[in-house]
Parts: structure tokens; C-alpha cells; sequence
């Protein structure tokens, strides 16, 4: 019940976070911004011999990001190659729904040019913000779940992203990341 219940919320933080972002895009006028989607398929990774129980699969996410690009008004802006700045909305599904169930993170992120053409662009990309997770470890009802220990943590995206320019307003883009959730120990067990 109470796992249908952080479901539902989470749902709802989504579609609020979503409506903030379509009334960013109004009101400060499209132009100036970007929205993308994104869908990841990967893997968790089980760093000690006591969590290979946890993964049943690979884990997919979906991703949502409200996106500016910045225009070298600023010093900043020229020393990190004039790189894209904005917000991102993941969900995951965390490969096992019945010890780990599914996350959602929101996080403020930058996506900096390495090497950039007309036609290319290879990226550096972090992020930090909070993460929500809708299982946590509990003595009785998920004694399993030795990797999350709280509902709320902190969300930490870190990746690189290969775009290919089809047109003025369309990319093509691959990526590779590394996303962490974690509660820095406030809650135990912390070994995700």
C-alpha cells in the first residue's frame, strides 16, 4: 500500500515539475531554450559480492531536460566552451522493481563542449540535485534492499554525450552516464 502511495506521489512530482518547465518555456519565450527526451537502458552495478543479488535485469530510465544554451555574455560561459545549462527530470526503473522499485531524480545539470564542428559535438556532462526513491531498506517488509536506506538522496548524474547535427533544430545523440543516488549515510544501509 504504501509503495502504491510513493508511486502516485512521485507521478505527481513529475507532472508538477513538467508543468514548471512548459511555463518557464512560455513565459521567457521559447528561443532562448531547448526541451529534450531521452531514454537510457543500462546496468546497475553490484560493487561488492553481498549486492549481486540485487540487479534482475538492466535498468531503464527516462529523461526529460529543460535546457538554455549559453551565449559567451559571461567569462564562465567562454571557458567552459559555451555550454548548455538547465534542468533534468529522470525516472528509473531500478531492475528490480520488488527490492528496489523505481527512482525519480531532479537535478541542475551542465553539459559542456569538448570538442565541437558544425556537424559535431562531444560533451561533457554533470549534475547534482535530489533523488526519490519508492523502496528503502526496512528490517521487516525489505531487508534485502542493502543498497537504499532512505526515500529521499541525493542525485548525481556524470556523463558524456556524441551528438550528431541533422538539421538547425534536430541532433542525434548517444550517450554514456553514470547516475548515483545515494543518502551519504544519514540512513543505513547506504551501499548504493
Amino acid at each position: 500500500m504504501i509503495s502504491y502511495y510513493l508511486k502516485s506521489e512521485y507521478i505527481h512530482i513529475s507532472r508538477f515539475f513538467i508543468i514548471l518547465i512548459l511555463c518557464i518555456i512560455a513565459q521567457t519565450g521559447i528561443s532562448q531554450y531547448a526541451m529534450e527526451g531521452h531514454y537510457h537502458r543500462g546496468f546497475l552495478l553490484p560493487h561488492r559480492q553481498n549486492m549481486l543479488h540485487l540487479p534482475k535485469g538492466p535498468a531503464h530510465a527516462l529523461e526529460i531536460r529543460l535546457l538554455k544554451k549559453t551565449d559567451g555574455s559571461e567569462r564562465w560561459h567562454r571557458l567552459y566552451n559555451n555550454p548548455d545549462v538547465g534542468i533534468t527530470i529522470h525516472g528509473f526503473d531500478l531492475a528490480n522493481k520488488n527490492i528496489l522499485g523505481y527512482g525519480l531524480g531532479v537535478a541542475g545539470f551542465i553539459s559542456s563542449p569538448i570538442i565541437q564542428s558544425r556537424k559535431f559535438i562531444w560533451s561533457f556532462e554533470m549534475g547534482a540535485g535530489i533523488g526519490f526513491t519508492t523502496k528503502k531498506f526496512d528490517f521487516e517488509d525489505n531487508y534485502k534492499n542493502i543498497a537504499i536506506g532512505s526515500s529521499i538522496n541525493a542525485y548525481l548524474l556524470l556523463g558524456q554525450k556524441i551528438s550528431f547535427k541533422l538539421s538547425k533544430r534536430m541532433l542525434l545523440s548517444t550517450s554514456m552516464s553514470f547516475n548515483h543516488l545515494s543518502n551519504a549515510s544519514f540512513a543505513l544501509p547506504n551501499l548504493g
